[in-house]
């Protein structure tokens, strides 16, 4: 009885103690150190609503990303002819009402490809400054062009219509995080997308981000999809790919207990990295390739389809390309067997034409 009080009471001493833990780390984590930023925040907002609330051209600036976010093509024509020097209009987010705060630091391009409409991006294609970038701040650390805005929305059609018009410097652009469209659309799964960019001659397959990661590792190391990986690989160099294959084989399959949240589930996690194996093998060397039988004491031709059927063509190949030794018996009469021949599979015309009698 006395050990279930004195339990009790320690428990709810400790419970005090936790929330009262709680209470002094949200007042000096939440107080002191976050008023400076709230303070920024507070001075930038009003910095932005002077600015706005001054600017002459706001209307017409607010009109063009409207029209462009509401796929509204006549009203895009009237105003490439009444304010066409607004055409590269961006806004931040305390210009608008929360109905249109989606609208927040977009050019009328970046807004229409938002809304994924083909006519509107093919029209203010030729009439924008495809270099622009968003603002830097929060998810847009450093800014998106119109180009990864593209890439990340994901429409194989408008992608099609941003490549035949940016540079190669567009086509490359980084924002803050090193990201460039290639990157982000493999990040976010628009495979589509990602399939049309990096099959461009002008696209930069080498590009790091800021973590130091190729395409090829960020098709791997993102858990999405073994495709990524198949679709990167012929595009990757011979060091990119021994790379993600290294990382595959050590540092996934002995490294991590558990894949993150959101992505492939634990359970499927042993199967993904095989799937990504069986990707990137048909493209490395056997002896890199080899490794993965020596990491694992399993059947792997089982679970690599890509790389048992590449092995198993190399071996065929090798067979057929082995002369065949032909043998022939003669007769009595100095001939050819033709018939035992014909059977073996190896007779041919020089080998079946008698011999020249010495007989007169």
């Amino acid at each position: 009885m006395k050990m279930t009080v004195i339990r009790n009471a320690v428990g709810e001493m400790g419970a005090r103690v936790t929330a009262w833990a709680e209470i002094v780390a949200d007042g000096v984590i939440g107080g002191p150190i976050a008023l400076p930023k709230r303070a920024r925040n507070a001075i930038g907002d009003a910095r932005d609503w002077i600015k706005i609330t001054l600017d002459p051209n706001l209307a017409a600036k607010k009109a063009w990303i409207f029209a462009a976010a509401d796929a509204d093509l006549e009203s895009l024509k009237k105003l490439a002819i009444s304010a066409p020097d607004q055409v590269d209009a961006m806004l931040p987010a305390i210009a608008f009402d929360h109905a249109r705060i989606g609208c927040r630091n977009m050019t009328p391009l970046m807004a229409a490809i938002e809304s994924n409409s083909l006519d509107c991006v093919e029209f203010l294609i030729p009439l924008s400054d495809l270099s622009t970038k968003t603002k830097a701040s929060g998810a847009y650390k450093g800014g998106h062009t119109a180009m990864m805005q593209a890439a990340l929305n994901g429409s194989p059609e408008i992608v099609d219509a941003m490549l035949r018009s940016v540079t190669a410097e567009q086509l490359n652009a980084k924002n803050g995080f090193g990201s460039t469209a290639l990157l982000g659309a493999i990040t976010f799964g628009r495979q589509a997308a990602a399939g049309k960019i990096i099959r461009d001659p002008r696209c930069d397959h080498q590009i790091e981000d800021s973590l130091g990661q190729d395409a090829l590792m960020v098709a791997v190391r993102l858990l999405r999809t073994a495709e990524n990986v198949g679709m990167v690989a012929p595009f990757a160099s011979a060091t990119q790919r021994e790379r993600a294959f290294k990382w595959i084989v050590e540092d996934a399959r002995f490294s991590w207990p558990a894949p993150p949240m959101g992505m492939v589930a634990a359970s499927d996690f042993d199967a993904y990295m095989w799937a990504c194996a069986d990707e990137l093998m048909p493209f490395l060397e056997e002896r890199e390739a080899m490794l993965v039988y020596k990491a694992e004491g399993v059947d792997a031709s089982k679970k690599l389809p890509k790389w048992t059927a590449r092995m198993e063509a190399q071996e065929l190949k090798s067979a057929i390309a082995q002369p065949v030794a032909v043998k022939t018996r003669e007769t009595k009469g100095g001939e050819v067997d033709e018939k035992a021949d014909q059977e073996s599979g190896s007779v041919n015309e020089a080998q079946v034409r008698p011999k020249k009698s010495n007989r007169l």
